[in-house]
């Protein structure tokens, strides 16, 4: 499915696929647990463990901005985590 931006690259894709998760998430009721994300774009792991003003001064601040709205009306914690590429 293409991505709602024009512009369609895959660090784009990447953190569209964090917001997916945080917002299926949300709406199946499941806003009290926590979880940890995995993820292999180490560019966005290292802006979200610099927090959220890091993250709202990047190129996907559109992106970043809705999952920052997501993380602060969360229950549970949020962890965003590096894993390599098989």
């Amino acid at each position: 499915q293409p991505l709602a931006s024009v512009s369609q690259t895959v660090p784009r894709g990447e953190l569209q696929a964090i917001l997916d998760v945080l917002i299926f998430l949300r709406d199946g009721g499941h806003g009290h647990c926590s979880i940890i994300i995995y993820t292999d774009h180490a560019n966005h792991v290292a802006a979200f463990e610099k927090g959220k003003k890091a993250c709202l001064s990047s190129p996907f601040f559109e992106l970043w901005c809705d999952i920052w709205k997501i993380i602060d009306n969360r229950v549970g914690c949020v962890d965003v985590r590096h894993a390599k590429a098989q």
